[in-house]
């Protein structure tokens, strides 16, 4: 296997169990691990697929953080406005992508 194959395999068996959704995990992912990860949960699971999943992993594939540094700056700084976007990040991904930016700097 290439260094990427070997990637992309680790990838896949981490989120196995991981029961991220669907969104989040083409966010993470991009949408064909996400899809690979969703197939692979169904077969060890023996559940079949929602009918709503592709559109689900499209949204996250295509999501894009609403909040950026510019947002922050100049009030944040170094260390502590990455911290305080990692912190937003978490939270938008929480609520499965949702949150827009107001909400989010609320």
């Amino acid at each position: 296997l290439s260094r990427h194959e070997s990637r992309d395999i680790a990838l896949i068996r981490d989120d196995l169990g991981s029961m991220r959704p669907p969104a989040i995990l083409g966010y993470a992912l991009g949408a064909d691990l996400a899809w690979d990860v969703m197939l692979a949960r169904a077969v060890l699971f023996e559940q079949p697929l929602a009918p709503h999943i592709g559109d689900e992993i499209a949204r996250g594939a295509v999501a894009v953080l609403p909040v950026s540094a510019k947002d922050l700056m100049p009030a944040l700084q170094g260390a502590e406005l990455g911290r305080k976007l990692k912190a937003l990040e978490a939270a938008w991904l929480a609520a499965d992508l949702r949150p827009t930016r107001d909400e989010l700097l609320a």
